[in-house]
């Protein structure tokens, strides 16, 4: 019995290295991609590429409806709903790529590429969180991180030049080999936790809760490039590649790993949560501080930037957002695993405000000024953002800790 268990702690172990690695290289590989974008592309094809990428992600995200959180509440609906999934997809990126067309004013061609591509990202999204429901990291790694490595090895062959095209292909490839994985596919007997009804509303406020995640992590690309500010999208969309990938990626994972292993332990207290809040306070401005820095040595050694033209109210409002993101992440895995239907959207509904207020006043600073210096205010508007999203989802994790505790 004993060795039993070691061996399954010891292979637990090695998943999360193994899972730690892939994300660390696909990460790796996606900073390199937008570094090598931002030095060797002019100002429109930056724009362009930060717009696909913001919007694919962003709108593929989106079509899960909310129920990549509820798959770790109960795995057996990822079988449940999976031709609801794919029937919502469908609708979702045709009405999203039909949108992007009449206000862009791209052709034909690039809107049905921008459709695919939505839908794929989609597929690999929910492959991605029903392997992490499934607690088959790796796997789950390998969806959500092993096609920017793809798509940096297009990039770099120099093959295609359309950004849209990028990643359609790369996007096939990787859904190929998702599947091919099958880790989105359950192993064992599982008893059904929610009815279709209960999963389906918990699923919606999850779903009204993430769309305000969405655009507060790729919301600023995606509103800047509607409005048609290239100049000031290439200007964000370099300082957040060089500044923030080592900071958001490592909290990334830290989020991802904490939200199936706190459902599998369910030991969590109020005290452990506040341990756990404080903890990644710390945890973050150390791994913050890091990335500022490796982020001023690129800009001076490789790009030859002197100190002194360096953005520095930019990087400031770029450090307190990394900050903040990473203390988020305590109160998101908490409510993730153990918030009620009331809370979620209560707090889905706050946010939303939080949000409404975010994109018209990026939109206000976008009609009033037309520079670079616009870039500085829509960073600080997106810090202010993820703050309110701070205190609203920690105010609720206490809730949610008075009812555990009386219950």
């Amino acid at each position: 019995m004993i060795e039993k268990l070691k061996s399954k702690l010891s292979k637990g172990r090695l998943d999360v290295a193994f899972s730690f690695l892939i994300y660390s290289i696909g990460l790796l590989s996606i900073l390199v991609a937008d570094l090598y974008v931002t030095n060797h592309f002019e100002t429109d094809r930056i724009a362009d590429w930060a717009f696909t990428k913001s919007t694919v992600v962003l709108i593929g995200t989106i079509c899960l409806l909310g129920y990549d959180q509820v798959f770790v509440r109960d795995v057996t609906l990822i079988k449940r709903v999976f031709k609801t999934f794919v029937l919502q997809s469908l609708v979702i990126s045709s009405l999203s790529a039909i949108i992007i067309c009449s206000i862009k004013g791209i052709s034909i061609s690039e809107t049905m590429m921008i459709f695919v591509a939505i839908f794929l990202m989609a597929v690999i999204t929910y492959f991605a969180a029903a392997s992490r429901a499934n607690f088959n990291l790796w796997k789950s790694q390998f969806s959500t991180n092993f096609w920017k490595i793809i798509l940096l090895v297009i990039l770099l062959s120099n093959i295609i030049s359309s950004a849209i095209l990028n990643f359609l292909v790369t996007l096939i490839i990787a859904v190929f080999l998702s599947c091919f994985l099958k880790g989105f596919k359950t192993k064992e007997e599982i008893k059904e936790i929610l009815d279709d009804k209960s999963a389906r509303s918990i699923g919606i406020s999850f779903l009204l809760t993430n769309i305000t995640l969405i655009f507060a992590v790729y919301g600023e690309q995606f509103l800047v490039n509607i409005y048609g500010s290239e100049e000031i999208s290439a200007h964000l969309f370099t300082y957040f590649s060089i500044f923030t990938p080592i900071a958001l990626s490592v909290n990334g994972f830290l989020g991802f790993y904490l939200g199936p292993k706190l459902r599998r332990n369910n030991n969590i207290s109020l005290s452990k949560y506040m341990n756990m809040f404080w903890y990644n306070l710390i945890y973050s401005v150390v791994i913050t501080f890091i990335s500022i820095v490796c982020g001023i040595l690129y800009m001076m050694l490789v790009l030859e930037v002197p100190f002194e033209a360096i953005d520095r109210a930019l990087v400031l409002s770029l450090t307190l957002m990394c900050i903040v993101r990473g203390v988020y992440i305590s109160t998101s895995v908490v409510l993730g695993v153990y918030g009620n239907k009331s809370f979620l959207r209560k707090m889905a509904n706050m946010t939303w405000v939080a949000t409404i207020i975010y994109i018209v006043i990026v939109f206000g600073i976008l009609f009033y000024y037309h520079t670079v210096q616009a870039a500085i205010y829509i960073a600080f508007a997106s810090t202010a953002n993820w703050l309110a999203r701070l205190i609203i989802s920690h105010s609720y994790s206490l809730r949610t800790f008075k009812i555990i505790n009386n219950g």
